[in-house]
C-alpha cells in the first residue's frame, strides 16, 4: 500500500522539490499546503528561477484529465432520459466531454503560461474567465490550486519595484509611444496628437464597437515633482471642449492632494501616478518592460514574438 506524505509537515526546502517534480507520493501537491510555506514562497518569488516558477505553475494550475467528482456527474447524466442526457450535454461542455471522454473530462489551463512573463494581465484574464465558467463543477483542492496560481502570476509579474528613471530618462515622444503602446494593450486604438494640439492632448485613445463609443484624452507628464490641480482643471476644460468620456494624466510622478481630491469630484477626470502606472505596465507588458522600451519606441518587435 503507497504511504504518501503529508505536505503541511514537509520543512519549506523539501516540500519545493517534491512540488518541482509534482512528486505523486506528497499531498497535496496541487496548491499550498500552509499559509507558512505560501508565505515563504511569495517572499522568496524574485529569487525563484523561471523554470521553477513554471514547474509549480503547471502543479496548481488545471491539468488535462479528470477530477474524481466527474465520476458523479456522470453517474447524474447517465440517470436521465436520451433526451434528458441530451439536454445536458448541450448546456456544459464538461458534459459533453464526460460522455466523450471521463478521463479527459477537463482541459486543461497550462496553456496560459505561453502569455508568461511578458502579458501577465492576459494570464490573469484566462485563469479569471476558466473559474468563471468551472468553479460550480470545481474540488475544493482544484479552486485553491487556482487561487495560489493566481497568487504567484500577481507578486512574480505584477507587484514588481522599478524606478521612475527608465522613464524620466526617455524622450517625451519615447514617453507617449510607451503610454500609447500600454493603452492599445488594454484594447484602445491609439492615435498620438500634432506637437501643436491645443490643450497639451498627447494621445487619443478610443474604444469604437457597434453601439459604444468612447474617447479619450491622455495627457502625459514625463515631471518629478508632483501635479497641481491647476493642470487638472485645465485638462477637464479641454475634455469638455473636445467632447471627450474622460480626460487622463499619466505621470512619472504624483498628484497634490487637492490635485486628487478634484479628480474625486470629478468623474471624467481619471489621474494615473507613477505608482498605478507601474502596475499597469507590469500588468500589460510584462515585469521586464523595461528592457523592451527601446523596442516599443522604434517598433522592434520582441524576439519571443517572432514567429
Amino acid at each position: 500500500m503507497t504511504k504518501f506524505i503529508p505536505a503541511k509537515d514537509l520543512p519549506f526546502n523539501l516540500w519545493f522539490d517534491f512540488i518541482k517534480v509534482r512528486s505523486p507520493l506528497m499531498t497535496p501537491n496541487n496548491y499550498f499546503p500552509s499559509s507558512d510555506i505560501k508565505n515563504e514562497f511569495l517572499e522568496k518569488i524574485q529569487s525563484w528561477t523561471e523554470s521553477e516558477i513554471r514547474a509549480v505553475l503547471r502543479c496548481f494550475l488545471i491539468n488535462n484529465g479528470y477530477f474524481s467528482y466527474d465520476e458523479d456527474l456522470s453517474r447524474y447524466l447517465y440517470s436521465f432520459s436520451k433526451e434528458g442526457q441530451e439536454e445536458l450535454i448541450n448546456s456544459r461542455e464538461l458534459y459533453f466531454r464526460i460522455s466523450e471522454d471521463i478521463k479527459n473530462a477537463r482541459e486543461g489551463l497550462t496553456w496560459v503560461l505561453d502569455f508568461l512573463p511578458n502579458y501577465p494581465a492576459k494570464a490573469l484574464s484566462a485563469i479569471g474567465l476558466y473559474f468563471e465558467s468551472q468553479s460550480m463543477s470545481l474540488p475544493d483542492s482544484a479552486i485553491r490550486g487556482i487561487s495560489d496560481a493566481t497568487s504567484i502570476v500577481t507578486a512574480r509579474y505584477i507587484n514588481v519595484s522599478h524606478s521612475s528613471d527608465h522613464l524620466t530618462n526617455l524622450s517625451p515622444e519615447g514617453f507617449e509611444i510607451i503610454i500609447a503602446k500600454l493603452y492599445s494593450l488594454m484594447g484602445y486604438e491609439t492615435q498620438a496628437t500634432k506637437r501643436t494640439h491645443d490643450g497639451g492632448i498627447d494621445i487619443f485613445a478610443e474604444i469604437i464597437e457597434k453601439g459604444v463609443k468612447t474617447k479619450n484624452l491622455i495627457q502625459c507628464k514625463k515631471y518629478k515633482k508632483p501635479i497641481s490641480v491647476k493642470e487638472i482643471r485645465e485638462l477637464l476644460g479641454v475634455v469638455h471642449s473636445e467632447r471627450a468620456n474622460k480626460g487622463i494624466l499619466v505621470t512619472t510622478s504624483s498628484f497634490t492632494a487637492e490635485a486628487k481630491d478634484f479628480e474625486k469630484y470629478n468623474p471624467q477626470i481619471e489621474l494615473i501616478d507613477y505608482s498605478a502606472l507601474l502596475t499597469l505596465l507590469n500588468k500589460n507588458l510584462g515585469k521586464n518592460w523595461p528592457d523592451h522600451l527601446q523596442h516599443y519606441i522604434y517598433g522592434i518587435p520582441l524576439s519571443e514574438s517572432i514567429t
